[in-house]
Formats: C-alpha cells, structure tokens, sequence
C-alpha cells in the first residue's frame, strides 16, 4: 500500500510539473437509483444528492489529467424472495479516482471534455450494519467548462461511475434475525449529474 501511494505521488508531481497551468473544482449534483441482482433476491441503492472536488493538471490545450473525490449519502433496499423480508439500511458511496481527459476549445473561454477514470470506491455502512468494502472502480465522464474571466468559472458534466468487480458484504435473513449487507452478481452502475465552480492557477 505504501509503495502505491508514492508510485501515486511520485505520478502526480511528475504531471504538476509539465503542466501549463493548474484548476481546483468543487461541485454537487445528483445522483439516480440503480437497481442491482443480489443472491437470493434484489436490492436497490437509493438515488441522492452527490457531492465532492478535486484538482485538474492542464498539460496543453488538448490534454488534462485529474484527481477527484466524491461522496454520496444513500440508502440500500433489499428484499430476500426466500424469506418474504425487506431491510432497509443507510449507506454511502465514497470514489476516489485519477481521470485522463482529451479537451476541445470552441474559443479561449469555453472547453469541452470527455475521458475516463480509474480509482476506487467503497461502500459504507455508517450505522454499523455491516463492513464496509472497498473495490477497484471506473468512471466515464463527459462535461464543459466555462470561464467568466482568467481564472473563475462553471463546469458541469455526466459522469457513470462503476466498480471493476461486484461489490461484496452479505444479506443475511432469516429465524436468527436480520442483518443487512450486499451480496451482488451484476455491475453497480452509478449515473450522476454534477455541476459546480472552476478555479484556474496560473497562466
């Protein structure tokens, strides 16, 4: 773990450095429920309010490469078709990724983008019903970035975040009781709409 995070860091200084100029981003937005298989029924992860930031390294005007958290508040359903029984617990949603993008530029105050991004993504419990979990995740993202002067604006984009593997933990019903977790066999796919403010540093 130690030698990834400086491989990481080592990665990260390396692009600071060719970088022309570098863009600081916060944003909030939506993000919609996804229904997901579980062994022995069906679960829901509950839409909601989706929220985070990060730091872009413009390298020219056609390339950029980023680092990005983003942070929802959720809930999951899941119903056992063995057991006739519904839980309902709190979760969230934590993805930590590292984005390359290709940028198009209509003119000096406008950019288009669209690229993906590889990271992580765990899967919370806050209330203690179960462990959380953690995977590797992908992401997709397509959006735009308009700058009202030399260094403020607005970005907005769509954004379909996924884990690489299916998401573990369990769902456990029956006469012992109920404890609550996700068990899936196909994709979490995660579609958000985010939006937010853009700060440019440097030139």
């Amino acid at each position: 773990m130690k030698k990834t995070f400086l491989l990481f860091t080592v990665f990260i200084m390396s692009i600071a450095g060719y970088s022309q100029h570098t863009e600081l981003f916060g944003f909030s937005g939506y993000t919609f429920t996804d229904q997901i298989p579980i062994y022995g029924g069906s679960a829901k992860l509950h839409q909601g309010v989706n929220y985070g930031g990060g730091i872009s390294y413009v390298v020219d005007n056609a390339y950029m490469v980023e680092v990005s958290y983003s942070y929802q508040d959720s809930r999951v359903t899941a119903y056992s078709h063995y057991y006739a029984l519904t839980i309902d617990v709190p979760a969230s949603m934590h993805y930590y990724m590292l984005g390359g993008y290709r940028m198009v530029n209509p003119n000096e105050r406008v950019q288009l983008f669209t690229g993906m991004k590889l990271g992580g993504v765990t899967l919370a419990f806050p209330d203690g019903y179960t462990n959380s979990v953690t995977k590797f995740a992908m992401g997709l993202d397509a959006g735009f970035k308009v700058f009202f002067n030399k260094h403020i604006g607005i970005r907005g984009q769509a954004s379909m975040n996924f884990p690489l593997t299916n998401l573990g933990g369990s769902l456990y019903i029956g006469s012992g009781g109920v404890s609550a977790g996700v068990s899936t066999y196909s994709p979490i796919l995660q579609f958000s709409f985010l939006g937010g403010l853009v700060f440019k540093i440097g030139n």
